[in-house]
């Protein structure tokens, strides 16, 4: 098995999952409580109400922690495939990540719009 310093697209994958879930553990563990500009899930439709507010922190909480959870294992599943971390191979998992980054905010919007609109 290789390890993480000869493998920086395995890193660059664990690591992000790592921080993607404990942002999302934070934000479970410590939501905001009120509608603000400054910390939490903030998007037009979560700060309609206190209602979907209150719904966005809990169910993009728990999205982050799945895709960072799904990025991470994607790192620790590259430690066992060698790669050269050509400019190809590091734009692909720069695309990867960012999708993966991406698809909690769309299935939120999503939630939010199907429960609040």
């Amino acid at each position: 098995m290789m390890n993480m310093t000869n493998n920086p697209i395995a890193l660059l994958f664990v690591l992000t999952g790592l921080t993607i879930v404990v942002a999302g553990l934070l934000m479970h563990k410590f939501p905001p409580k009120k509608i603000n500009n400054l910390y939490g899930y903030r998007t037009k439709r979560s700060k309609n109400s206190q209602e979907s507010w209150e719904f966005a922190q809990k169910y993009s909480a728990n999205q982050l922690a799945i895709y960072g959870s799904i990025t991470g294992l994607i790192g620790l599943a590259l430690l066992f495939i060698p790669i050269n971390p050509t400019n190809a191979a590091v734009i692909i998992s720069l695309i990867v990540i960012i999708t993966l980054i991406i698809i909690p905010i769309v299935l939120t919007e999503k939630e939010l719009k199907k429960r609040f609109e």
